[in-house]
């Protein structure tokens, strides 16, 4: 009974891991749609995404350029390892770039503004969507509202205890700092201010604002209101 009863949070963890990825995936498939119909690929044939893997694009008829930091196999499209920070590419090199879930990524608050700033440059169409730090779910701790206080994430007992990503990897303090380095959630104000020339669509999950994306179609695109999916 005491060995059963041991293994149950994080069996609980672990169903709960799952079940966040399979609601992800349909969030997912309802972008791509979203996606398509903005930019339909016989009007913005090559791409760029910063941060993403070629596997995402598999069955996109475009000529697709996937930048990352990591070396993968990038199959038909090309590669191109680098820092999102200083993209090697000339303004407008592409038709569209791509980025999802990666600004929340790259560093401090100066790093995502230098970020924002090549995206802007290196296509005159965007799309850039990242999870809302108001949103309670935290997806890269698997927690409620403790992302809302940073500092309790850099605290070994909390993240150790009170996230499932704590309960599935077992980190220690030092696993833990690091891990705070590489996640800086932003809200949708903060997303305004780094694409000042781009439109907000709010994912929304049970009323809630889920996840933000920026979208410009076009350079000097005429200002709309925010939308919600």
């Amino acid at each position: 009974m005491m060995r059963t009863a041991a293994l149950q949070p994080a069996r609980v963890e672990t169903a709960a891991n799952q079940a966040w990825h399979w609601l992800a995936a349909r969030f997912r498939q309802k972008r791509r749609a979203m996606l398509l119909h903005l930019f339909p690929p016989n009007r913005f044939p090559k791409v760029i995404d910063v941060g993403g893997a070629s596997k995402d694009w598999e069955d996109e008829n475009r000529v697709i350029t996937i930048l990352n930091l990591v070396p993968q196999q990038s199959g038909r499209h090309r590669f191109i390892a680098g820092d999102a920070r200083h993209i090697e590419c000339a303004q407008d090199a592409f038709d569209f770039a791509y980025c999802n879930s990666v600004i929340e990524h790259v560093g401090t608050w100066e790093d995502q503004k230098m970020v924002a700033a090549e995206l802007r440059r290196i296509a005159p169409a965007l799309w850039v969507q990242t999870p809302n730090r108001w949103f309670p779910v935290e997806v890269h701790y698997l927690t409620l509202f403790l992302h809302w206080w940073p500092r309790l994430l850099r605290n070994h007992f909390v993240v150790r205890w009170f996230t499932g990503w704590g309960w599935l990897v077992h980190p220690d303090r030092g696993e833990v700092e690091r891990y705070a380095e590489t996640v800086h959630l932003l809200s949708a104000r903060q997303m305004k201010h780094l694409f000042p020339d781009c439109w907000l669509v709010r994912e929304r999950f049970l009323g809630l604002s889920k996840s933000l994306i920026c979208i410009r179609e076009q350079r000097s695109m005429p200002r709309r209101d925010e939308a919600t999916r």
